[in-house]
């Protein structure tokens, strides 16, 4: 056993005579080490026991072989290692097999081998025989193919270890060979060696020494032998750690690795034990600085293969019963000395107290360095007072560096690599200490209702990094889409740059990974949804003209009425359907505080708009030390947080215990022996990690931190760190180490500072280095080699935007100026050729330069008038692209070019710039900007026609500002001004010869020959008049109706004298309401029909909200169904989404809604829909339309619940007020529409729900219609019907005084139902029942029931119950109680039908008061359905 034992995989008795060899085979415990050497060794020792046996092929008998003499052995397949060796241990084959489980078997030779957990293996039967050499090899492929391989160690006694070695003979190999195949095909028989069934989680118990002898390399010492063995030994070695930690000083320790147990379970290391009833004392040892010594032994031992040298002084008193014999009678791998051990010195290793041998061996070990240094550290805890200060001071720390050494070998175990290029400090790719906040934001993610997460955090906090890396994994994991953008505080981007590209990739990668079946249907939806407009997006969106060719992209701007709305609109519904498609996505948009307020209403809306089914998840990130308390970014952020589902997550500092982790990490070195400097670095750089770094490439520069080679280690100067001034902000930190760099490379860093914090390389670099007369390309190679930028995909991004905002502050104002002028002069080329632009981006780019070096720095009028158009050309490309922000930058800054003669010098481009600056200040709702730039035109435009634009612009701001009369007043005087009337009002004789002549005119044109009028000669002109006629319109309709006829004869002269323009269909459709008022039903239809037609042929779709509104409101319902009329409002809500038109999208939907209202649609959906649209209305603070939807709102919310309920249903965005607070309202003194809206509701409110009729106004409904001359709308001619129903319903119970109001309501309503029957005639029935009843007609009854009758066919639920009720109370008056009975129920179950169920509450009490409790059916009265939240089904109301 002093020879090396290297290769050997069964190990045989040493004692054992050669005539009990079979014995001594049979009688020991057996060990296969690795499956190959297993076989190769078997088959080469059967092949050379006998030269002439070897030459004939056949095989040498031997006492225990013999039955094997004369057959053939075929050399087997081999099976392939398998990488994750199960250790297996293989009992001792004896006749007599063990009695238990777990029992240890010791035999002749004292081997000792634990089984844990199986059945002793069978004894091995007789071999009777020869097998065939086919058998034999499958017996060997059978054994080690396919499962896991054999791994197997052994125990030796003392006995053996002192026995003398001796070599065996031919006859002795014969015998262990011949046993050897017999043990072998006894494995195979029994299932204990190779065999497919064996358990995974096989329990081993293995000594430690053996251990270390079957696994440490014998072939010298170099670090890559090494390297697999330390790997395997370091768990070893933290269970060490734990046994010596949890010992209490009075435990007894082991003395070498010889009586340390290792457990393993599937291979891996469970634990370590010293087993009981060692043969000698073992010494207690109580001093934990020895006890850390004591274990540094044997961890030294465990890696190096022998016990470290005895040590002298107070090592050596420490050691006691562990002598150089017991050393030398251990079984361990002897290593090979080299020179390269004998010539070496202790220099590398600092040796302290540590025996300078020890030292040697640890420096020629091969082991890594931090290893290396663990161990001499742990020897020296022995030293008492004089151990080094790295030395250990606790079991817990040993444990922790351990861990550290075995889980991140890469950092803490590996040496330091150093490189031709030198040793740079390199972060690693890793999140430190926001553990929280990621479990904090993947929470987010998992949450159904969140939508996103708005994280702030100050300038190099780590936002970037860490959202990134989550965002990142958790695409991975869900297989979503993640994108991301980053806005630049140089916005030289082209507008929307930022939203575009996100939107971009997005529609790039679903085009790759979508069906053709799913592309087709996204494109049929985004047609659907956005019509026309689709062109808009798509020329915003490149990508998508890939999934959706579109042939025509010829529309304008011009044709919606904000483009910025447009295009919000459109990316919302892009995303959602492109979602509804694809797998979830993620939209990450950074350093948001930096984007145009364009982008930021986008992504509000993009949020806002993504519902619960939506997959859509939103990371917004942001500086919070970046932002102004009152800045419209503020306010932005004010606004997601309160409306929208998104969390705030801030991300803080790091702590000092993060910084200690990142800080040795970076420099390869224990946590221990980092932390004073780390604490120092944390107090220097308050734990902001872009400072820290910025502060470790500073340290290492002025050679505070540097490195020390042979072996390559990290060191520093902890006195001169503390002692070194910081920069208490990181931007001049950064300053002062670009001084440090080469001038080449400074001055490289202010050129591309200049440019923005990410520029592409080609073709930027190239013209800006052929500008400069220098080549950029080595510079930038340099500054992304010293970490300052980043070079990826063709482009060039500061490491962080901080970098590129000091290398910005080191130029002084005049040097900024003139870089910019040069550079965006160069580049201008590349964008715009002939003032025609070429390339968005590099124009954009260009002018921003040229815009931010000033005007200043142009000598030349000429060149300052050039770049007056080009930014008059880039303000309208801004403005076709949605953001008004940057089209009204570029406005200004072309008129900051131009000279102070400029209204005399350049007059149709002043001109332009100045009218466009007003229109676009106007959308941006920029007031004052209207009011100064407006006043120039007006004082220097040399034709009232150049002025007509801003004034047209102004009437609408002064109106939108809620100043009517004063809008009115400027408005006549424009009209004035540019030779028009001023509206008559009706009475007025010659205006109604005037109507009825183009009346007559109108019905003898056919629809044929209207489409067919030519388009306008003048039509800018008569556009610009008549929009003054349209802003008009909408004042007047509140003010004074009675000059809206005019004003609408006055448009359709224009058009049929002029010819066909953009504002034709609104002529016609103002016109139809005109004629329709003055009882011209049919004709007002018609016109109404035309005027929807004239939209597609002038191409006037912005004006289809408007022509929607005004036909649905005024005509329509005259005629048509109201669900009918209903669905109209819808379409124009929706054309008012996609050309922008807010005002006329809220209003039709709040028709749309009113409309479902009074056909009594689903009253629950109703109400949700009144109460978003009055939050809507409310958030815009739009007064006049607010108190019209709270009244229908709260009337709504009142017939569910109950007189002034708070049962909103889900959570609402607005709470109405009180119906007696809506009474007192301000808006209700005015002669505005909210008035009559009330009324008209009070009314049916009061029939329905309350029967309290004592608050009804003195004048009723009708005769205020009349006397204010207002416009009926349907929802008045609705109020003027419960207003007869009341009055006669209160006629019958008190007297006939009411007949009168009564008796005009019916006459109202008559007239309708002659028009409209679908709408008024049961309206008509009911009333004139009510009559025929105070009349005691005989037709009553009849009547009642015909009334019923015709709103069930119309679809009237409401109106069916309440004919219902008022026949009930007609027939109970004439004593037929069960009829009267049963037409309560069935109203009872229409209103509840309806969602009414405060109203059927009502009626199911009148039921118990009238008829008694036993008459109510529980099935069909509303007080058992509202139990369980559902509707009676229409079946049952037509049989009842």
């Amino acid at each position: 056993h002093r020879e090396p034992t290297n290769g050997r995989f069964l190990m045989e008795d040493p004692e054992a005579p050669e005539s009990e060899a079979s014995d001594a085979i049979n009688l020991r415990s057996w060990v296969i080490v690795d499956n190959t050497k297993a076989i190769n060794k078997t088959m080469h020792r059967l092949r050379e026991k006998d030269p002439q046996d070897k030459r004939k092929g056949g095989m040498a008998s031997s006492a225990r072989g013999a039955s094997l003499t004369g057959s053939k052995i075929a050399l087997p397949k081999y099976g392939k290692p398998m990488s994750h060796p199960c250790a297996t241990t293989v009992e001792s084959i004896s006749p007599q097999s063990p009695a238990a489980k777990n029992e240890i078997l010791r035999t002749k030779g004292s081997l000792v081998l634990r089984r844990i957990g199986q059945k002793a293996a069978a004894p091995i039967a007789p071999v009777e025989g020869s097998p065939d050499a086919r058998e034999e090899d499958s017996l060997f492929r059978d054994m080690f193919e396919g499962g896991d391989s054999t791994y197997m160690n052994r125990t030796t006694s003392d006995a053996s270890r002192d026995a003398p070695s001796k070599k065996n003979g031919a006859g002795s190999n014969s015998n262990t060979d011949g046993d050897a195949l017999a043990l072998l095909m006894h494995l195979k028989n029994s299932g204990t060696a190779g065999s497919a069934d064996a358990s995974d989680d096989e329990k081993l118990e293995i000594n430690l020494r053996a251990w270390i002898q079957d696994n440490m390399p014998c072939d010298g010492c170099s670090s890559k032998m090494m390297r697999p063995y330390t790997a395997k030994a370091l768990p070893i070695a933290v269970k060490l750690a734990e046994l010596f930690e949890h010992s209490d000083g009075k435990s007894s320790l082991p003395q070498s690795c010889e009586e340390v147990t290792v457990h393993f379970i599937s291979s891996n290391v469970a634990n370590v034990s010293m087993p009981n009833g060692l043969s000698r004392s073992i010494n207690v040892v109580s001093n934990e600085g020895e006890r850390l010594a004591h274990m540094g032994r044997l961890l030294y031992e465990l890696f190096l293969g022998i016990p470290p040298p005895l040590l002298s002084g107070r090592v050596g008193a420490l050691v006691d019963g562990l002598s150089l014999k017991s050393h030398s009678n251990a079984i361990h791998k002897p290593r090979k000395v080299t020179s390269r051990m004998r010539n070496s010195s202790s220099s590398c290793l600092e040796t302290g107290g540590v025996n300078s041998q020890a030292t040697s061996h640890l420096e020629m070990s091969g082991l890594p360095y931090s290893l290396c240094s663990f161990l001499r550290n742990l020897l020296d805890c022995s030293s008492g007072d004089f151990r080094t200060d790295e030395s250990y001071q606790s079991f817990k720390d040993a444990r922790f560096d351990l861990n550290l050494m075995k889980d991140d070998p890469d950092v803490f175990l590996e040496d330091v690599q150093v490189t031709k290029g030198g040793l740079e400090l390199k972060m690693r790719d890793k999140i430190y200490g926001r553990a929280e906040l990621v479990s904090e934001i993947e929470q987010c993610l998992e949450d159904n209702i969140k939508r996103g997460v708005l994280v702030s955090g100050s300038a190099g906090v780590g936002k970037t990094t860490l959202l990134t890396s989550v965002m990142l994994n958790a695409a991975a994991r869900s297989g979503s889409y993640f994108f991301q953008t980053k806005f630049e505080q140089s916005k030289n981007a082209n507008p929307l740059a930022n939203v575009a590209s996100v939107f971009d990739c997005l529609c790039r990668s679903f085009l790759e990974d979508a069906s053709e079946r799913q592309l087709q249907a996204v494109a049929d939806e985004l047609t659907s949804a956005l019509g026309v407009h689709v062109a808009l997006i798509l020329n915003i969106v490149p990508g998508l003209s890939k999934i959706l060719p579109f042939t025509s992209t010829e529309i304008s701007s011009a044709q919606c009425v904000d483009v910025a709305r447009t295009v919000a609109y459109s990316f919302c519904k892009l995303l959602k359907i492109v979602c509804a498609h694809s797998a979830p996505i993620i939209l990450m948009f950074d350093d948001i505080q930096w984007a145009d307020a364009n982008s930021m209403a986008i992504i509000s809306e993009l949020i806002l708009d993504a519902s619960e089914d939506c997959n859509t998840f939103f990371v917004c990130l942001y500086r919070s030390d970046d932002i102004c308390k009152d800045s419209l970014f503020s306010g932005w952020i004010n606004r997601i947080e309160e409306t929208c589902p998104v969390q705030p997550i801030k991300i803080d500092n790091l702590t000092p215990f993060c910084v200690n982790e990142m800080v040795s990490e970076m420099l390869q070195t224990f946590p221990r022996i980092t932390r004073p400097l780390s604490s120092i670095l944390f107090a220097k750089s308050r734990g902001n990690p872009l400072f820290l770094r910025q502060l470790f490439d500073s340290l290492r520069q002025q050679g505070f931190i540097h490195i020390r080679f042979s072996p390559p280690k990290w060191e520093w100067d902890i006195d001169k760190i503390v002692d070194i001034e910081i920069p208490t902000s990181i931007m001049t930190l950064i300053i002062a180490e670009l001084g440090t760099l080469p001038l080449p490379l400074q001055n490289s860093l202010r050129i591309i500072s200049c440019l923005g914090s990410n520029i592409k390389c080609v073709p930027t670099f190239d013209i800006i280095s052929r500008s400069i007369g220098i080549d950029m390309t080595d510079s930038m190679k340099e500054l992304a080699h010293r970490g300052f930028v980043i070079l990826e995909k063709g482009m060039m991004r500061f490491i962080h935007d901080k970098v590129q905002e000091s290398a910005y502050q080191t130029l002084d104002d005049k040097g900024r100026r003139k870089n910019h002028m040069q550079f965006g002069l160069a580049l201008l080329p590349s964008g715009a050729v002939d003032g025609r632009i070429v390339d968005d981006e590099m124009f954009f780019l260009a002018l921003n330069q040229i815009n931010t070096a000033g005007p200043g720095m142009l000598e030349s009028v000429e060149e300052r008038s050039v770049v007056a158009q080009l930014n008059l050309a880039a303000g309208n490309r801004s403005a076709a692209l949605s953001d008004l922000g940057a089209a009204l930058g570029f406005f200004k800054n072309g008129i900051l070019f131009l000279p102070s003669d400029k209204w005399s010098r350049y007059y149709a481009s002043t001109l332009e710039l100045f009218t466009a600056l007003v229109e676009t200040a106007h959308l941006l709702k920029h007031a004052d900007d209207v009011t100064d730039y407006s006043k120039e035109v007006v004082a220097n435009a040399q034709k009232y026609e150049d002025k007509m634009r801003c004034l047209h612009v102004v009437v609408m701001t002064v109106r939108d500002k809620g100043m009517f009369v004063e809008s009115v007043k400027l408005a006549f005087e424009v009209l004035v001004k540019s030779n028009e009337r001023i509206p008559r009002e009706i009475g007025d004789g010659k205006l109604a010869a005037e109507l009825t002549m183009m009346v007559t005119a109108l019905d003898g044109m056919s629809d044929d020959f209207i489409m067919s009028l030519p388009d306008s000669p003048q039509g800018d002109l008569d556009i610009r008049v008549m929009n003054i006629y349209n802003a008009l319109a909408f004042v007047l309709n509140e003010i004074n109706p009675m000059q809206i006829p005019d004003m609408a004869l006055r448009m359709m002269e224009i058009t049929l004298k002029n010819g066909l323009c953009s504002m034709s269909s609104l002529a016609f459709v103002f016109f139809a309401g005109c004629v329709s008022s003055l009882g011209h039903n049919a004709l007002g239809y018609r016109l109404s029909k035309l005027s929807f037609r004239l939209i597609d042929r002038t191409n006037g779709h912005q004006h289809y909200p408007a022509v929607a509104m005004i036909a649905g409101s005024t005509v329509d319902w005259k005629v048509e169904p109201l669900m009918s009329v209903a669905e109209t409002h819808l379409l124009g809500s929706t054309k008012g989404n996609q050309v922008g038109d807010i005002v006329y999208t809220e209003q039709n939907l709040l028709m749309y809604n009113t409309n479902l209202f009074l056909c009594g649609k689903n009253l629950n959906f109703v109400r949700g829909q009144f109460l978003a649209a009055a939050g809507k209305l409310y958030k815009n603070k739009q007064k006049l339309a607010l108190h019209q939807a709270s009244a229908k709102a709260r009337a709504a919310v009142d017939f569910i619940g109950g007189v002034d309920s708070r049962d909103y249903g889900r959570e609402s965005p607005f709470e109405p007020p009180t119906w007696n607070a809506l009474g007192d309202d301000p808006q209700m003194k005015g002669a505005l529409d909210a008035p009559f809206v009330y009324f008209s509701l009070h009314y049916k409110r009061s029939m329905l729900l309350t029967r309290d009729f004592s608050d009804l106004p003195s004048n009723g409904l009708l005769a205020r219609i009349a006397s204010r001359k207002k416009t009926m709308r349907i929802i008045f001619a609705v109020g003027v019907f419960y207003e007869g129903l009341s009055s006669f319903f209160l006629a019958r119970r008190h007297s006939h005084q009411h007949c009168e109001v009564g008796m005009r309501a019916l006459d109202f309503i008559s007239m309708y139902s002659q028009a409209n029957p679908y709408t008024f005639e049961n309206k008509h029935l009911l009333l004139k029942a009510m009559l025929q009843q105070l009349s005691n007609s005989p037709e009553a009854g009849a009547t009642f029931l015909a009334s019923i009758s015709s709103a069930r066919q119309n679809e009237f639920i409401v109106e069916e119950g309440l004919a219902c009720e008022m026949a009930s109370y007609y027939f109970f008056s004439r004593g037929d109680a069960d009829k009267s009975h049963t037409l309560k129920r069935h109203a009872a179950i229409c209103y509840n039908e309806w969602g009414g169920l405060a109203v059927a509450r009502r009626v199911d009490a009148e039921i118990r008061d009238i008829f008694g409790g036993d008459r109510l059916d529980n099935n069909e009265i509303i007080v058992e359905r509202s139990r369980s939240n559902g509707n009676i089904n229409p079946k049952k109301r037509q049989q009842a």
